[in-house]
């Protein structure tokens, strides 16, 4: 089946859509309609699903720990930035 769109993805990953669109970073098979990052999104039920179990025997939320990973450098980088901000005043 043919999903159009992020929210379609989203539902049938069962997963919020901002966490599908971190996957396609890493390889989530979606199709852009133009080459443009902001052009609608398709994709295949059948690919997703086949995607998906490639994953998950290796772990029950894909890219959990990755995406903490990039939340944490993200977190200690404002900090970083914080600081040098601070110390200009």
């Amino acid at each position: 089946m043919l999903l159009n769109g992020w929210k379609e993805i989203s539902n049938h990953v069962q997963r919020a859509v901002r966490t599908v669109q971190r996957w396609e970073r890493v390889g989530l098979p979606v199709t852009r309609i133009t080459n443009s990052a902001r052009s609608p999104v398709i994709a295949r039920s059948e690919e997703l699903d086949q995607w998906l179990v490639r994953l998950r025997p290796s772990s029950p939320q894909p890219f959990a720990s990755a995406e903490f990973t990039e939340i944490r450098s993200a977190a200690a980088q404002r900090k970083r930035w914080a600081k040098v901000r601070a110390k200009k005043h």
